[in-house]
């Protein structure tokens, strides 16, 4: 896994993150795509976690699909309780492809999204000093 630490773009200050990681199965991707929907969204990868997170906490973390918008592409919003909760909307894509050797792959793309719009609306809300909004 290679993961770069968040920052803030020059421009309007928005946080800019991003991730690259590599899980190999022991299976087939026609295999992995009956099984993934079993295992529901705690399967899925999450681009951002808090520091000094564990693996082992990943059922913890709450995520809930905001809206599809197309298929296998979701707006959701995911919540990592803790003594402060870190909390993030996001957008999800999920791609089969296949690469020019032949080889078929799964990729998950994720942008954390947030607009003006949404932190003038948190804003006007009561604070939370327990909640992180990335």
């Amino acid at each position: 896994m290679h993961c770069t630490l968040l920052t803030r773009r020059r421009d309007d200050e928005l946080p800019v993150t991003h991730a690259r990681f590599t899980t190999r199965f022991q299976c087939s991707l026609d295999d992995m795509n009956d099984i993934l929907p079993k295992w529901g969204r705690s399967a899925w990868p999450l681009i951002s976690t808090p520091p000094n997170w564990s693996r082992s906490q990943r059922d913890a973390a709450y995520t809930e699909v905001l809206q599809e918008f197309e298929k296998d592409a979701y707006v959701m919003v995911c919540n990592v309780p803790g003594p402060v909760h870190y909390r993030f909307l996001y957008v999800l894509r999920r791609l089969s492809r296949k690469r020019s050797n032949g080889k078929r792959e799964d990729c998950y793309m994720m942008v954390i999204a947030d607009t003006k719009a949404n932190a003038l609306s948190r804003a006007a809300e009561e604070p939370q000093n327990d909640v992180n909004w990335l």
